[in-house]
């Protein structure tokens, strides 16, 4: 069993389209080598990614990853690039009402929708080949079905017990109907049968089957049904004055389709179109158009003032994010499979503190900076965090009263003090080979000694600057 991964559903907020309902991603993980699952607070199921997926059993241990919400699920909607479904992925699902397939797939495996007792409408894609044995089996809310022309194989037991079944449409390039495909389907009210040439099948594929009911077949192609040894107890074939094409598509909301038959469709729906023929048989061209919900998520996020966002697929600058407060962006990311991401970013920005102090001590005295010990004067910073987590910056500006002496070496002390009468400062001692250096509170040089000349060196004495 694949493993679950919840981790987007602390991150992400699915936003639905009435209203913007809000939904939440309540589950997710994978289920193929590229494919992913979501399954959303709406109770929607979505497959993306590209490839198949992986085949599971309706018991047992190898259950499908969401196997613990099956009654939870009402709507899957399987991605534009998927190659197969897998078996058994969805049995079981006993609340499923709706399932979309994407254009892409082309198997559908056994067992896929076994016993989805509430699925009402499935719509196949023209891309089907093959349906493999028991998929719809027990599905007994189902109301019609149709084949598309491009499947050739409809698998034993496939509609087996659908007793909610009225009509059945099967595609012209079917060739095998397998056994109890369409036994019991009691209900039935008609088939149609695009097929020319009546696909093999056996006599336990229709069992009871009303045979009064009007099969519907091409063109010219009564007799050949008649005289087929195993449609032949049906006893009412109705020929198809319009032979009809049918096939699928989708577009995403907000566009259109366009086609080589049909141009700028903005609603789902059927859609039909009429060619002539000469023959009397007239061919119509049958749309079955859906339209994909644009896919849109909400972001919260917190990020501190001054800072660029660099995340997900947003890039603001800092210039953009100096002010404290709560702002809102949008992105859309483009996808080549299918319908663009709307993405919504709530982002909170936090303050950044920045406090300048200023302060003083006196010459040989240290200054305690944060666990740092400063002992001369300039301007210095620190950083610290604060309880949002965003840093807060100091400017200590660091004044040293530096009255003192500077320099290598001092052979006797050296006397400094005040002169009252005329607001120097005298200092004298022992000061050849000294350097003295005045600086004032604020760190200010004011005063630096003169160098002695050779005949002081020569004779030293005390005298006074």
């Amino acid at each position: 069993m694949s493993k679950k991964s919840c981790i987007l559903a602390a991150l992400f907020t699915l936003w639905g389209l009435g209203g913007f309902a809000q939904t939440t991603i309540i589950d997710s993980g994978t289920c193929g080598a590229n494919l992913t699952w979501v399954l959303t607070s709406d109770s929607v199921l979505t497959i993306s990614g590209s490839g198949a997926m992986d085949n599971y059993m309706y018991y047992g241990s190898n259950v499908s990853p969401w196997s613990s919400s099956l009654g939870y699920i009402k709507t899957v909607i399987i991605g534009d690039s998927i190659t197969t479904i897998g078996s058994a992925t969805f049995a079981d699902c006993y609340v499923l009402t709706s399932v979309s397939i994407g254009n892409s797939v082309t198997t559908i495996r056994d067992f896929a929708f076994y016993d989805c007792k509430n699925l009402t409408s499935v719509i196949i894609p023209n891309s089907v080949i093959t349906i493999e044995n028991a998929v719809f089996y027990g599905c007994n809310n189902l109301i019609s079905i149709t084949i598309p022309n491009s499947v050739t194989t409809i698998g034993n037991l496939v509609f087996s017990y659908c007793d909610g079944l009225t009509s059945v449409t099967i595609g012209n390039s079917v060739t095998r109907i397998g056994y109890y495909a369409f036994s019991p389907c009691i209900g039935l009210t008609s088939i149609t049968c695009r097929a020319i040439v009546p696909p093999a099948t056996s006599s336990t594929a229709f069992i009871d089957v009303n045979t009064t009911i009007p099969i519907y077949v091409p063109c010219g192609s009564v007799l050949t049904y008649q005289q087929d040894t195993n449609w032949n107890k049906f006893t009412n074939f109705v020929d198809i004055i319009f032979d009809t094409t049918f096939y699928s598509a989708s577009f995403c909301q907000g566009g259109s389709y366009s086609d080589a038959n049909f141009s700028n469709l903005t609603t789902a729906g059927l859609h039909y179109k009429t060619l002539q023929k000469l023959n009397g048989c007239d061919s119509i061209i049958e749309l079955a158009l859906a339209v994909k919900s644009l896919k849109s998520f909400v972001i919260y996020d917190t990020i501190c003032s001054n800072n660029a966002y660099i995340k997900h697929s947003f890039i603001i600058p800092a210039s953009k994010l100096q002010i404290a407060g709560t702002f809102e962006f949008h992105d859309t990311i483009p996808s080549a499979t299918s319908c663009d991401s709307i993405i919504k970013l709530i982002l909170t920005v936090k303050s950044v503190y920045f406090t300048k102090i200023s302060d003083s001590i006196s010459a040989g005295e240290s200054y305690d900076f944060n666990g740092k010990q400063l002992t001369t004067a300039g301007i210095y910073y620190d950083t610290l965090k604060t309880v949002f987590g965003c840093d807060s910056v100091i400017e200590l500006t660091l004044m040293v009263g530096n009255v003192g002496i500077v320099g290598a070496y001092r052979i006797r002390p050296i006397q400094i003090y005040p002169n009252p009468t005329d607001g120097k400062i005298v200092v004298s001692g022992q000061l050849l080979n000294v350097s003295v250096e005045i600086f004032d509170v604020v760190g200010k040089l004011v005063y630096t000694s003169p160098q002695p000349s050779p005949k002081e060196r020569e004779n030293p004495q005390y005298y006074r600057h």
